[in-house]
């Protein structure tokens, strides 16, 4: 849920075309983000599984870190949406 919330807040704040201008280091988040085993486009097509809890959220995660591939720093907000989603299904 956290790594969820903090992608949704960092989705926010790319909204803003100037803090777009700014941020010079979405490589490093990517970097840190695949140390922990995401990577970007992760769980699309056959992976894709709505009923599993961990590959639902790896599925959210990997469409955040696509929009922070070849140097862009925007994160489709369509990425709130899916985690509502996400956690009305497999939260408390």
């Amino acid at each position: 849920v956290a790594v969820l919330d903090w992608l949704c807040n960092f989705q926010i704040v790319t909204n803003h075309i100037d803090i777009v201008k700014r941020v010079k280091h979405q490589r490093e988040v990517l970097v840190i983000f695949a140390e922990h085993s995401y990577q970007p486009n992760m769980n699309t097509g056959k992976s894709f599984n709505s009923k599993n809890r961990d590959i639902f959220a790896c599925f959210i995660i990997g469409q955040a870190l696509k929009g922070l591939q070849n140097n862009n720093v925007l994160i489709n907000p369509v990425i709130r949406k899916f985690t509502n989603d996400w956690k009305k299904k497999f939260t408390i």
